[in-house]
């Protein structure tokens, strides 16, 4: 997360410097910048920040399995059903 505001805040110079580098460190990364907010976003946008975090760490929906044991049992009773 990048505060939106964060240009204005003395050491984001050499934060921006190092961007790129820290960026290769995770290349399946999700990048997420919050308006109104500067180098301690935690203090400007709480609410969003923890909306962010909430999103960021909420384990993917499962797969219906049921759905595909449904349709493989469908195949195999088609397929035993089919002459030799």
């Amino acid at each position: 997360m990048i505060g939106g505001d964060m240009l204005e805040h003395p050491m984001a110079k050499g934060v921006f410097d190092t961007l790129d580098e820290r960026r290769a460190c995770f290349p399946q990364r999700k990048e997420v910048v919050i308006a109104q907010a500067g180098h301690m976003v935690q203090w400007d946008q709480p609410q969003r920040l923890a909306e962010t975090l909430e999103t960021f760490f909420r384990p993917p929906p499962r797969p219906n399995n049921l759905h595909h044991f449904a349709v493989h049992q469908k195949n195999s009773q088609a397929k035993r059903q089919e002459p030799c």
